[in-house]
């Protein structure tokens, strides 16, 4: 188990200074990570495989509680081996309404920073949203993403799909 400022200090640690964000957790809450992986000398490789699950949060405002609830889980798994890219073969956050998946590959750190991949989000009930949107929502969506990038090049080959029913934006 870790708790939320020890979480909030071993990312301030592996991102570094943030000056210009306003980065704060969530309040009393209960986060368990758990995970495994390897760490290989000959060739260089990383393999890394982590499960979130984190209970009675408290945003402190009404409208992210309702948005994002008290219970989320998550699960990622990372590989990387020498002069490749990195892989992400499995990004998930799943909320009490909403759920979230990516895939994907990062190459040319020092170039162009390629992204490619896929994404997805569901919201089953838009209505927990209303608060932070500043009015009233409803039905479901669905989203997915599909594409490919380089971050410093500013080039994009993206597919997007977006799905809703009984939809009241």
């Amino acid at each position: 188990d870790i708790t939320p400022e020890e979480l909030a200090t071993l990312l301030y640690t592996l991102l570094g200074d943030l000056p210009e964000a306003d980065v704060s957790l969530p309040g009393p809450a209960e986060i368990t990570l758990e995970g495994d992986g390897t760490i290989r000398a000959e060739p260089a490789a990383v393999t890394v495989g982590l499960d979130l699950a984190a209970d009675a949060l408290d945003f402190g405002r009404a409208e992210a509680q309702e948005a994002l609830g008290e219970a989320v889980s998550g699960r990622v798994e990372v590989a990387w081996v020498a002069g490749g890219p990195v892989e992400v073969e499995t990004l998930r956050v799943v909320g009490e309404s909403y759920a979230a998946e990516a895939q994907g590959r990062i190459s040319n750190f020092l170039t162009t920073l390629d992204v490619e991949g896929t994404f997805g989000a569901k919201a089953e009930a838009l209505d927990a949203f209303s608060g932070l949107a500043g009015r009233r929502l409803g039905g479901s969506l669905e989203a997915s993403l599909e594409g490919s990038g380089g971050v410093f090049t500013g080039l994009a080959d993206l597919r997007a799909s977006i799905a809703g029913r009984d939809l009241l934006v």
